[in-house]
């Protein structure tokens, strides 16, 4: 009964059940509104940057926890980056503007 060979065990497959164990659990849906994702999306309009930054943050914590405002924090992220870009544009249109005319 000594057997010399020791025992084999099954090759590893990816997607055989071992993924279920490596993420980590998604928590239940909430009814709780993110805050953050409204304060995100009315910042979006008056300090596009700072906008962008909170519904950022708003749109992670709203995927770690579970709760509502994933659209809004999204639109606020949206309207961050589109209006940001506006003000760079505009501030480069002026600045070659003021290059222009004072040379």
């Amino acid at each position: 009964m000594s057997d010399s060979t020791p025992p084999t065990r099954p090759p590893f497959r990816p997607g055989a059940g071992d993924e279920a164990e490596l993420e980590p659990p998604v928590p239940p849906r909430s009814d709780r509104f993110s805050a953050l994702a409204v304060v995100g999306f009315v910042f979006a309009f008056l300090l596009s940057l700072i906008g962008l930054i909170i519904s950022t943050a708003a749109y992670v914590r709203i995927k770690r926890r579970g709760l509502r405002g994933e659209g809004l924090a999204k639109a606020g992220i949206t309207l961050g980056v589109v209006f940001t870009l506006l003000w760079i544009g505009l501030i480069v249109i002026i600045v070659t503007a003021h290059r222009a005319a004072g040379s």
